[in-house]
């Protein structure tokens, strides 16, 4: 059954109320997306890539003496540095006696 303009003229202000829900809705998500991109890191971050494994080492042994749990890929990640070089580093600090793996 279709509608009447009565109908239709009833339900205008429903349909008023709405539209403005649906816009405040998109300026909400439009805030949110930019929240979500003002929260992204900085691409232009720390560039330390070029580091060797024996420049690394005393990044890695401030963070191990925080006595907080890290993964390699933390440090690279954090840092700017090539995650090979970090493992490479963490290896040597193990092998030197000054780190040692978590749970041994």
């Amino acid at each position: 059954m279709r509608p009447t303009q009565q109908d239709t003229e009833e339900r205008k202000p429903d349909f008023i109320r709405l539209c403005e829900q649906v816009d405040w809705l998109v300026g909400a998500i439009y805030k949110l997306q930019k929240d979500v991109e003002a929260m992204r890191p900085d691409e232009s971050g720390p560039d330390n890539y070029d580091m060797t494994a024996e420049q690394v080492r005393d990044l890695i042994l401030a963070n191990y003496k925080l006595g907080v749990p890290f993964y390699p890929s933390d440090v690279a990640d954090d840092h700017g540095l090539d995650y090979d070089t970090v493992v490479q580093a963490m290896n040597m600090l193990r092998k030197e006696g000054r780190m040692k793996d978590e749970g041994t």
